[in-house]
């Protein structure tokens, strides 16, 4: 639950203060999901692979947690706990695993191994997950004319 703070000196309402992790677990998700929601329109072999697929992922940290839903056609994300998810990743040490993932986006196998994430649910569901992360990855490679997107922005 956030905190409220209010300022004893002034008139004004109390003001909600999120913790930081939530807030980024919050932005995060919401990225996927526009992006998810775009891609799907611009990118057949994408479309294809999210069409008729329906499933409900809990992402949680310490103070926060939020769920990702794939339904009827659609990508969207909600604020809480979904009461029966498919898949639930739970995230243990928020700034160590962005610390490790800024560091090695290749290998987020070494989150679970480090202990900086907990998984739990049925693992076609994270396989899933990962394969379309894994065709977004390969759309904007090919949109960036083969280079891949993270060096193009960097100039050499």
């Amino acid at each position: 639950m956030a905190e409220i703070h209010e300022d004893p000196g002034t008139n004004t309402r109390p003001v909600p203060q999120l913790p930081l992790e939530g807030f980024v677990l919050h932005a995060l998700l919401t990225v996927v999901a526009f992006a998810f929601n775009r891609l799907k329109v611009l990118d057949a072999r994408f479309g294809r692979a999210v069409a008729g697929y329906d499933a409900v992922y809990v992402f949680s940290t310490p103070s926060s947690e939020r769920t990702l839903v794939f339904g009827r056609g659609r990508i969207r994300t909600r604020r809480g706990r979904a009461p029966s998810p498919d898949f639930e990743i739970s995230i243990l040490d928020p700034p160590g695993a962005l610390r490790a993932i800024l560091r090695n986006p290749d290998d987020p196998i070494s989150l679970v191994v480090q202990n900086k994430i907990e998984q739990s649910g049925n693992l076609f569901f994270l396989y899933k997950l990962g394969s379309l992360f894994g065709l977004s990855r390969a759309y904007l490679n090919r949109v960036a004319g083969g280079v891949p997107v993270w060096r193009k922005a960097v100039k050499t």
